[in-house]
Formats: C-alpha cells, structure tokens, sequence
C-alpha cells in the first residue's frame, strides 16, 4: 500500500517535471528531489526568511555551474566546428561563386549570338522575300 510519503514524492515529481516540461530525465528529477531534501534537513532550525536565502544561494550556485558547463560545450562545439566552416568559406564559396560567374558570362555570350544569328536570320529573310514572287 502506497505511504503517505510516496504519494507527496510522486506529487513533486509530476510538479518538478510540469516545470521542466519534461525535460529532465527520472534520474534528473531525483536528483533535485534529494538537493531539496538536504537542504530541508540541514536548515530545519533556520527561520523561513534565512532558510530560502540559503536555498536561493545554493540554486544559484547550481545553476552557475549549469551555465558554465553549457559554456564550455559551446566552446567546445565552435573550436571543432569553426574550423571546418572557415575552411568552406575560403575555399569552397569563392570557387563556387568563381564557377558560377563563368557559366553567367558563357550563357550571356550564348544568348548574344543566338540574338546576333536571329537578326541575321531576320534581315536574310526580309531579303528573300523581296527576290522571290509571291
């Protein structure tokens, strides 16, 4: 049969997960369960006000290590991936727009001599039809 206790444990779990939108695993969440517990237990005696400052201080202790840990991955993440984009952008992109650039000036002087072939073709027909009877 269920305890007492149980039932108040599942209840802040369902709560902290609500808060988190689910984004903490069930390990996660005993995690905080268990910081929470000892932070009760070891200020028990404390008033209310003193009690939650400690509890904010040690939050916020938690949340800077958090913070500093997502720091350091993002570092992490940009000294192995900023190379490899440097390295596309002086390499790749220039070539690329270089190629690009060619197939515009060649399919321009296409276009030029298709026009400069039909205002030949047009001017040689006008000439035909002025020699031939009708």
């Amino acid at each position: 049969m269920p305890q007492k206790g149980d039932k108040m444990e599942d209840h802040v779990k369902d709560k902290i997960s609500s808060i988190v939108n689910d984004k903490l695993s069930s390990k996660e969440i005993k995690e905080v369960i268990q910081f929470l517990r000892q932070t009760v237990a070891n200020n028990m005696s404390l008033d209310d006000d003193l009690f939650f400052r400690r509890l904010a201080y040690e939050m916020t202790g938690q949340v800077k290590e958090l913070a500093l840990l997502i720091i350091d991955l993002r570092r992490g993440l940009k000294s192995k991936i900023y190379p490899e984009l440097t390295d596309i952008a002086t390499k790749y992109i220039p070539q690329t727009a270089d190629q690009l650039g060619a197939i515009i000036d060649a399919t321009e002087i296409a276009a030029n001599k298709i026009l400069d072939n039909l205002d030949s073709m047009q001017v040689n027909t006008e000439k035909m039809e002025k020699i031939l009877p009708h």
